[in-house]
């Protein structure tokens, strides 16, 4: 499933360790890859205000809070586009939904369609709730 915008090609446990990561066990933080960024950066003890150019809007948050025992909120966003892709498109994840976006943005004439699931209580993507007639292909 991997290369696909569900959940098989897109969610994959996060592991972390060292002498700064107090927390123990499992969090259901959502995490995506940019957010190292920031996260290193506070383990550096590096200011994020500091490392970004002034005018830069940084899309990245610092996952320390969840490396200690809290919690991070906010939407993730994972992308899929390319030849080897077979279904282009984004996905946008917050709390218990999903939404996938079927597009190429790389070509204008291509016209998206969604999907939107609630993962908490269907964790396969199963049942479509936009009710649009999306096929899951994956």
């Amino acid at each position: 499933m991997k290369g696909t915008l569900y959940g098989g090609g897109i969610r994959v446990p996060m592991v972390a360790a060292g002498p700064d990561i107090s927390a123990r066990g499992t969090n259901d933080s959502l995490v995506q890859v940019a957010d190292l960024y920031t996260t290193v950066l506070t383990l550096a003890g590096i200011d994020v205000e500091d490392a970004v150019p002034t005018g830069t809007m940084l899309d990245s948050r610092d996952l320390y809070p969840t490396l200690i025992g809290g919690e991070v909120n906010g939407c993730v966003v994972s992308e899929a586009f390319g030849n080897t892709i077979e279904n282009p498109g984004r996905a946008i994840r917050e709390g218990d939904y999903k939404l996938i976006i079927f597009d190429d943005p790389a070509i204008t004439a291509d016209t998206p369609t969604f999907a939107l699931y609630n993962v908490a209580t269907d964790i396969g993507e199963q049942m479509e709730l936009l009710g649009l007639g999306v096929c899951r292909t994956s």
